[in-house]
């Protein structure tokens, strides 16, 4: 079941698959908490923005409803306006979420001359934020909840702040960016995930729209996934496209770490052992370089080169996984993958 919201967040229709009034079909709900970084050949400050947790460098979020579609005549179609609300409950986390229309298409399908309309839509803080442009400030050694708190300011968005991130970091707001750019930089800086629901009093509408945060979405309860069992195929993909043994590292303003300590006046950072694990030609290295746009101190720098060099001195594995049908598991939930047949890397 769906309900449609007006432009003030008031209900005007609901959809059902259990009348055969307002027929609806062809609807994707899409949440993501990070980027798949596969194919990403990059080597970038900008997917460094966590140098103690490599992991926390694909944070991404992401909540998007798309393809609904009803015949143009149906009572509610008139309704799927951009502007207009689509409300949608999650009932594994018991909560509501309401995506804003951005998108509606109107369409004759050939065969049966039949008028269609459809709608894509994207969770209405994701658009809130994506309206904001917070005032620009610099923050020195600033906490997850006061760079969470200016991003939000005048949005009427109340933040939930269940992460336990106690990281400062110098943070940078620059006057031009939306609070929901700034957002992506902070779940991956802070190394935390982020979700957007609302709240509905008895009458269905909408008191309180609410921005949580939490170390990690889902749960653990220790499912596992088994070829054999309840996993149909399993694929892993080696790439090193992006292997580097040998890193050149620059700051801003032309910064060197030539004369970090311990460094011997060299501009690079080296893995020699990682050098002779993946390079045939043992008189060269996997060359690459990195520029930081806000370090500058020598040891600083030299530290985010070591750190980056860790990320790249090696090949990367990608696995997806295929699942039975009946296996059901929510965003976030933490699954072991059980398979004794491929061989370890």
């Amino acid at each position: 079941m769906y309900v449609i919201l007006d432009k003030n967040l008031k209900r005007v229709a609901t959809l059902d698959t259990s009348t055969d009034t307002n027929i609806f079909w062809g609807e994707t709900i899409q949440q993501q908490l990070a980027d798949d970084n596969s194919s990403n050949d990059s080597i970038s400050e900008s997917s460094l923005a966590n140098t103690s947790d490599p992991n926390a460098n694909s944070k991404s979020w992401n909540d998007t409803f798309t393809g609904l579609t009803m015949v143009a005549d149906s009572p509610a179609a008139q309704y799927l306006k951009v502007g207009n609300h689509l409300a949608a409950y999650d009932q594994a986390n018991d909560r509501w979420r309401v995506y804003r229309i951005y998108t509606v298409d109107e369409t004759m399908d050939t065969t049966s001359g039949t008028n269609l309309v459809s709608a894509d839509a994207i969770n209405l803080l994701i658009w809130r934020l994506g309206k904001t442009i917070p005032t620009k400030k610099e923050i020195k050694e600033c906490a997850l909840p006061a760079a969470m708190n200016w991003i939000i300011a005048g949005t009427g968005i109340t933040l939930v702040d269940n992460a336990t991130s106690g990281l400062l970091s110098d943070f940078s707001i620059d006057g031009e960016s939306s609070s929901q750019t700034l957002l992506q930089t902070i779940l991956t800086t802070y190394d935390c995930e982020a979700d957007g629901y609302v709240k509905l009093d008895s009458s269905g509408i909408v008191t309180d729209t609410i921005l949580e945060l939490s170390d990690q979405r889902g749960q653990n309860t220790g499912r596992r996934i088994t070829y054999g069992d309840n996993m149909l195929s399993i694929k892993r993909e080696t790439v090193d496209t992006t292997l580097i043994t040998k890193l050149y590292v620059y700051g801003s303003g032309g910064a060197s770490i030539s004369t970090a300590k311990g460094n011997g006046g060299r501009n690079f950072v080296t893995d020699a052992t990682a050098n002779s694990l993946y390079n045939n030609d043992a008189n060269t290295w996997l060359e690459g370089s990195i520029t930081s746009s806000t370090v500058s101190e020598p040891d600083a720098l030299l530290s985010l080169g070591l750190k980056t060099l860790r990320l790249y001195n090696h090949p990367r594995v990608n696995y997806s996984v295929d699942v039975t049908s009946d296996f059901d598991a929510q965003l976030g939930d933490t699954i072991k993958v059980i398979d004794l047949t491929m061989t370890q890397y």
